[in-house]
């Protein structure tokens, strides 16, 4: 019988485990996640280890697991690092989860100081409203929702606090150029060395998706691929730019 620790007795596991006492963002993410020493198979049959760690992270210990969800929420919520650390740690969880992920157009309202349509898009959707979803999951996605609520008619972060305030998509650069690809790897939070490889077409697809409400195929809830809207078309191929810049010259 495999042992599954919970609540605060996970969090003393894990921080005995880690060798330090854990933040208050970890401790949340411990909370709900709980904490199994051994490797087993979660709900859905995936082989999983420690805080709910499954595929590349499975075999990694909990600083570097959480540090790169850390990362990958900092890039979908630029302004992160100036919201109360309350805020900080409900989205964190929700994206060690893959929530965030999930709810494209719900990042979208929140990068735009729409609180409170973030919490009502973010619980919009099949995951949620499906009664077979267990309480506790539907609990720690309400947690995240009216914590972002709770922001409701306070100023939006301003863009110096954002860092690079990208406001719409941003097209490929000419991988022949590599000053062009270093500009396109700044925009993108990825290291401008001027070399575009796997890192650089993640990180730029990522940022896309932020513009896209997904749209999720009958097997499961799997995105499209971003329209570019940036990238000069050559024939029909992009009819989206011939509307926006036939609408710009009127």
């Amino acid at each position: 019988m495999v042992k599954k620790y919970a609540g605060e007795e996970a969090i003393k596991k894990v921080e005995e485990k880690e060798g330090r006492k854990l933040s208050y963002a970890e401790r949340r993410v411990v909370e709900e996640e709980g904490y199994v020493p051994e490797v087993y198979e979660d709900t859905k049959g995936y082989k999983t280890y420690g805080v709910g760690q499954t595929g590349k992270y499975k075999g990694k210990s909990f600083d570097e697991t959480f540090q790169a969800h850390l990362k990958h929420t900092k890039k979908l919520v630029p302004a992160f690092d100036a919201f109360p650390e309350e805020v900080q740690a409900e989205l964190v969880q929700a994206a060690y989860r893959g929530d965030l992920d999930i709810s494209k157009k719900a990042v979208k309202k929140l990068n735009a100081g729409d609180y409170e349509g973030f919490a009502q898009e973010f619980l919009n959707n099949n995951e949620y409203r499906n009664e077979e979803t267990s309480r506790g999951i539907k609990k720690r996605m309400e947690k995240v929702a009216s914590t972002v609520a709770s922001l409701a008619g306070t100023p939006t972060p301003s863009s110096e606090s954002q860092g690079t305030n990208i406001t719409e998509p941003i097209g490929l650069p000419d991988l022949k150029n590599k000053e062009d690809i270093k500009r396109v790897q700044q925009a993108i939070g990825v290291k401008a060395d001027g070399v575009w490889g796997p890192i650089s077409q993640q990180a730029w697809k990522d940022t896309n998706d932020l513009f896209v409400t997904p749209t999720y195929r009958q097997e499961g809830m799997q995105a499209t691929e971003p329209v570019n809207i940036n990238t000069e078309p050559t024939g029909l191929e992009n009819p989206f730019l011939s509307v926006k810049n036939w609408w710009n010259s009127l």
